[in-house]
Formats: C-alpha cells, structure tokens, sequence
C-alpha cells in the first residue's frame, strides 16, 4: 500500500470531490439546510451526500440516512 502523498492529502481538504454534510436538514433555518444551500449556491462542482437518518431528500439531492450508507470515497465530512 502506497502512503498518499501531502500534496495528495491537502487536496482532499481544500479541493474536495465529495462533501457529506452530516446533520443535514429540509427544515429552512436550521443550520443544516443552510449548509447544503451555500454549498450549490456557491458552486460546488464536487457530489454532495446529504446524511439525516429520515433519509429521503433535501434539496433535489438523496439524503443517506447513515455514514455507512454512502457510497465511494468522502474527501470531506462536515458535522452540523
């Protein structure tokens, strides 16, 4: 197995492919709602995994109801 490299590692961080938002809300006002809608008004071109456990969908996008259930690699995970 081969270490990833620093320059490798940042990336994940500061150019991610996949965000999970974990906390995320359909309830407009609620922190988690907020951070789903910045992250498309903003023009995240990465995937973006809403996670709640009522599952579903919050903003046009499917929302895994557990960490376990999100499929691929998550570069970045925001707890909200």
């Amino acid at each position: 197995m081969t270490r990833p490299t620093i320059s490798r590692t940042l990336d994940r961080v500061f150019a991610p492919k996949t965000v999970a938002v974990l906390g995320a809300s359909s309830t407009r006002g609620k922190l988690g709602h907020s951070v789903l809608a910045l992250l498309d008004q903003n023009g995240f071109e990465g995937r973006i995994v809403p996670v709640n456990p009522k599952g579903g969908e919050i903003l046009g996008r499917p929302c895994v109801s557990s960490v376990r259930d999100i499929e691929g690699e998550v570069d970045v995970a925001l707890l909200v």
